[in-house]
């Protein structure tokens, strides 16, 4: 699994900056047009994104540099409990009505999963000598 990731770590990079965008917009986008009416859950799960979103930066930026910390396995850990958490609340939701929205949700928290084990398993570049 670990030469997996190293051969397409340039895609897992590339998707960990995507998911940083994607989570950052519908924080901002969530708490823009809640004007102050949001939840003790609602606020606590944005603040898990926002945190998430700050973590995933971090590791980021630790894959271009050689050093491989507790962030990245924090991180990992993180993006796979959303993961598994949104492949749940899919399975309950969209048990009334199946809709071609829902089903973009499964492909979209196994994505998250990949990418939490990318950070797991501390994947380096190719090239990178350490």
């Amino acid at each position: 699994m670990k030469k997996f990731y190293t051969q397409s770590f340039w895609f897992w990079v590339t998707s960990k900056i995507i998911f940083v965008c994607l989570m950052l917009i519908s924080i901002l986008s969530i708490l823009g047009e809640s004007k102050g009416r949001l939840g003790g859950a609602e606020l606590g799960i944005n603040f898990l994104a926002f945190v998430e979103a700050l973590l995933l930066i971090i590791t980021v930026i630790q894959d271009f540099t050689s050093k491989l910390n507790v962030i990245k396995v924090v991180s990992g850990v993180l993006m796979m409990l959303f993961g598994i958490a949104l492949f749940g609340v899919l399975l309950t939701v969209s048990s009334g009505g199946q809709s071609a929205i829902y089903m973009l949700g499964y492909p979209f928290s196994l994505w998250m999963i990949l990418i939490g084990m990318f950070d797991l398993l501390r994947v380096k570049r190719a090239d990178q000598k350490i």
